[in-house]
């Protein structure tokens, strides 16, 4: 999420979540597993929390320093062991990703 577009992110997985398929394959590597499609579903509303929150800080005048102090994750599935950032560091950076992208 830390280089992402997420709006365009959203819109992709609800295209992918109407074909015909039963299983897709991730293709951020990393040797991620397969998943079944009713996982897009999921991955879309984990991207979708993230917005709201930082959308929500944004709202509330926070700037970015304090919204890194104020958010925590709303991802039920830390990646921790496929980055090299600790999940605090990984969490401002998408927070600050957001950040931008939703103040332009």
């Amino acid at each position: 999420m830390i280089e992402a577009f997420p709006y365009q992110w959203v819109d992709s997985l609800r295209r992918l979540s109407e074909l015909d398929v039963d299983l897709v394959i991730p293709g951020h590597g990393g040797g991620a597993p397969t998943c079944k499609k009713k996982y897009i579903k999921e991955q879309m509303l984990i991207i979708e929390q993230w917005i709201e929150v930082v959308e929500s800080a944004i709202e509330q005048g926070l700037n970015k320093e304090e919204a890194f102090e104020k958010i925590s994750c709303p991802d039920p599935y830390p990646i921790i062991g496929l980055t090299r950032l600790s999940e605090k560091e990984l969490n401002k950076a998408i927070i600050a990703r957001l950040y931008d992208v939703i103040r332009k």
